[in-house]
């Protein structure tokens, strides 16, 4: 049964619409949980159990799937009922049905996998990761329109489709190795989906923002022979292909054949309307791409941005500023090449800066013991093969990296001042767009450059925040 949470200005606090409210109901709130979000997570978790001491919690995501000991990942949540390692697709049903009563009815989750469920005298442990067929993956049921989803669609105006498992790729910090293959919705499934969507949409059982499609797979475009498949059998169908709009995540590797650009592929996307690509593309720089290995090149990157520039269709690469053997050149190099692709009009970018130490992580003291290949293993049962959180190796880097991040950003009078005083009305407009998106961020006392780079919602911004840094570490340098 859904339960949506609606979390007030004190974070403790946990409410549910009254819609939802039902005496006889069984509260099950599921969680996903990250690296970098564990600590906020385990606040989470003791807020929720301490506002609905009844309520049963289940966690689930990235760390928990690269556990070999769901025990002692558990023992840093004695609030949560169960722990979900892999797929939640043929788990997630029986075990809430066995927690949707007073009473916890253990036969429901005898032979489960990848399950770790605890209550009173009662414990249950697989630890072998639940991990989907391709067959079974295709056999899931589509969309049905809970209220909270077609919420979720008028909040966001559109409606994301996970039709994928795992990827091909092995970058540094993968968390999907427990598939030895990717799996996949095929091209045939996938029309069935956007058909069923489409009229439910006429039915007016979904809101139109339904009609906007957010791939959330990974790479949607790895398996070049069905996404190609896929948009065949789109663009043979006029109604189907003009109803809809994508955004697709994929990887610059994917849309290159023979170590040339698929302009097969690239055609068909200009056939389509596309709102964005996204690539996890991560690294600007040689040394960063090889350090992630990642499996394209700088100039393969930047050759895919310039021709999707040509072609009109947007794009987003997420980036990843630092890693840990990195020095200030190449940081400030890479912040070059990142200003320069900025200037196309089409080009945005989502950074981070996860490669500098979290203090939340409880990998970092075992990381620092070790050199960047070897496997970690932390007090929490987590097995990767690179913590993110690693300092940066190079001397001096860390710190002085970490300064200039936490040096003054210019502040919203400043700024309104740089780019409307004596400016044309356009401009002055244009600026006032930027500064109403922007309008909380921006209001901050004490902004500082790491937090306009990471929290701006606004491409402008952002671009500012690159070239501050830059600044800070290179001031005899004019950006």
């Amino acid at each position: 049964m859904e339960t949506p949470l609606v979390q007030q200005k004190d974070p403790a606090k946990f409410a549910f619409p009254k819609e939802y409210q039902a005496e006889d109901r069984q509260l099950i709130f599921a969680l996903s949980l990250y690296d970098d979000l564990f600590k906020i997570t385990q606040a989470e978790v003791a807020a929720i159990k301490k506002a609905y001491p009844d309520a049963k919690i289940i966690i689930g995501g990235s760390c928990v799937n690269v556990s070999n000991d769901l025990r002692a990942l558990a023992s840093f949540f004695p609030e949560a009922t169960a722990f979900v390692k892999g797929d939640g697709e043929g788990v997630i049903t029986p075990l809430v049905q066995a927690m949707a009563s007073n009473y916890l009815d253990t036969k429901l989750i005898e032979g489960l996998k990848g399950v770790y469920v605890r209550e009173a005298d009662f414990e249950y442990l697989n630890e072998t990761t639940n991990a989907l067929t391709e067959a079974e993956l295709n056999a899931q049921p589509g969309i049905v329109a809970y209220q909270t989803l077609i919420k979720d669609i008028n909040k966001h105006n559109d409606l994301s489709l996970h039709t994928s498992r795992s990827c091909k790729y092995r970058c540094v910090f993968c968390s999907h190795k427990y598939h030895p293959a990717p799996i996949y919705w095929s091209a045939e499934r996938l029309i069935q989906e956007l058909k069923r969507i489409k009229e439910m949409t006429e039915k007016g059982l979904l809101p139109k923002g339904a009609l906007n499609i957010h791939f959330s797979d990974d790479d949607f475009f790895q398996d070049k022979e069905r996404a190609i498949k896929f948009f065949q059998l789109l663009t043979a169908d006029p109604s189907l292909r003009k109803a809809f709009s994508f955004v697709f995540q994929g990887t610059v590797a994917s849309f290159y054949k023979n170590g040339e650009l698929d302009f097969t592929l690239l055609a068909y996307l200009k056939m389509i309307r596309v709102n964005w690509l996204n690539f996890g593309t991560d690294g600007f720089h040689p040394e960063a791409l090889a350090f992630f290995r990642k499996s394209h090149s700088l100039e393969m990157a930047l050759r895919l941005i310039f021709i999707l520039d040509e072609m009109g269709i947007p794009q987003c690469h997420y980036c990843i500023l630092t890693f840990p053997t990195m020095s200030i050149q190449t940081l400030t190099e890479t912040m070059f090449t990142i200003l320069k692709i900025a200037e196309r009009p089409t080009v945005h970018f989502l950074y981070n800066l996860c490669l500098i130490s979290h203090d939340d992580s409880d990998l970092l003291p075992s990381a620092e013991k070790l050199e960047q290949k070897n496997i970690v293993i932390s007090q929490t049962g987590q097995r990767k093969i690179l913590p993110t959180e690693l300092p940066l190796g190079h001397e001096g880097a860390h710190k002085t990296i970490e300064s200039a991040l936490s040096s003054p950003f210019p502040n919203r009078r400043s700024l309104r001042k740089r780019f409307t005083q004596g400016k044309p009305k356009a401009e002055k407009r244009w600026w006032r767009r930027i500064e109403r998106s922007d309008r909380k961020l921006l209001s901050s006392k004490d902004l500082k450059i790491g937090e306009a780079l990471l929290y701006s919602k606004h491409t402008f911004i952002k671009r500012l925040a690159i070239m501050e840094l830059a600044k800070q570490l290179m001031p005899e340098i004019v950006v």
